[in-house]
């Protein structure tokens, strides 16, 4: 079966992977760095809109694992692709920052962290759908759970000098290890996707809210990244809790954005359809008009009387109201 595209989340997909080019090849100046940090929210928020709106479509247990199924196979495809391809890349990195490349370690990093160059991305996704389609029965929990974890990623990046002494037992029950960049950080997100998949239908008529969320969301952004930065405070600049706003506001503006798509396309098409009528009809009255204005010059070069002239003049005026009829319809 073709796969439908859709032209909303095609173009937020094509905006966020351009933003997360310029994070990493810092094009920007740093005070967009706020600005470019939706991008990786935003990418989980899709992820599990698309997944679990597979999984809220059907009552069928067999097809609910099934999708889940295919999930996994797919993603563990593509990491062991791309874990392959880099492999030799991987290998000198890892010896330059004295970390062991045997299969422990590198099972240990996948699940933890990254083994190639941001291969994070990929298992933080593969982990956090995992653990929220688990308890997608139980929601709520869930989002209240994962919540507690983007909570933590905050302290570990943009509030990290706030908080020493907790830093400092946290260090020492989980060394080398940091949530910002495994899956912790990306299930409050994919809770976000969730809860947008249960909403079957767009409601146009929130639109404007969200755009205005989106907006006050981004303010409050920047003006965290001051206020964090002023207080150096920042081991990282990777989360910031203001992206809990502006983030699922975002998505949800763009999500409604297909009240305003299908009312353009019904309009073309309403519009169209009534030209195509028009101009159907229009041939038909220059062909009849044409049709008669031929029969009169055969009937005058063959001598044919005025009387027939008059009634095959008689023939057209009374197909003038039909086709005039026909207009009007459409």
């Amino acid at each position: 079966m073709r796969q439908r595209t859709d032209s909303r989340f095609d173009t937020l997909k094509v905006v966020m992977a351009l933003f997360i080019v310029v994070l990493h090849t810092k094009l920007w100046p740093s005070v967009f760095i706020p600005l470019v940090r939706i991008a990786v929210p935003v990418f989980f928020i899709m992820s599990g809109y698309f997944f679990f709106r597979k999984i809220y479509a059907t009552d069928s247990m067999r097809q609910v694992v099934g999708a889940w199924s295919n999930f996994l196979k797919r993603s563990i495809w593509l990491y062991l692709f791309w874990f392959v391809a880099m492999l030799p890349f991987t290998i000198d990195i890892r010896h330059r920052l004295h970390l062991s490349c045997d299969v422990w370690s590198m099972i240990y990093s996948a699940l933890t962290g990254s083994t190639f160059v941001a291969s994070w991305f990929i298992m933080a996704c593969i982990i956090g759908i995992t653990i929220i389609f688990l308890l997608r029965k139980h929601l709520v929990f869930a989002t209240v759970v994962s919540l507690a974890a983007f909570l933590l990623c905050c302290e570990q990046s943009s509030y990290y000098g706030a908080f020493n002494g907790f830093n400092v037992w946290f260090a020492s029950v989980f060394p080398k290890y940091s949530p910002v960049t495994s899956f912790p950080a990306s299930l409050i997100w994919i809770c976000v996707g969730a809860w947008c998949a249960r909403q079957r239908e767009a409601q146009s008529e929130k639109r404007v809210l969200w755009g205005v969320i989106s907006v006050l969301g981004l303010v409050m952004l920047f003006a965290e990244h001051y206020w964090v930065t002023e207080m150096h405070w920042q081991r990282l600049n990777d989360c910031y809790v203001s992206l809990i706003v502006v983030c699922p506001a975002l998505f949800m503006w763009v999500k409604e954005l297909a009240g305003i798509l299908q009312g353009i396309v019904m309009v073309a098409s309403c519009n169209s359809n009534h030209i195509l009528h028009a101009r159907v009809n229009s041939v038909r009255i220059i062909a009849c008009y044409g049709k008669a204005s031929h029969n009169a010059a055969v009937a005058g070069c063959c001598g044919v009387s005025d009387n027939d002239g008059s009634r095959e003049r008689s023939i057209v005026a009374d197909s003038e109201p039909e086709q005039s009829k026909g207009v009007q319809m459409a």
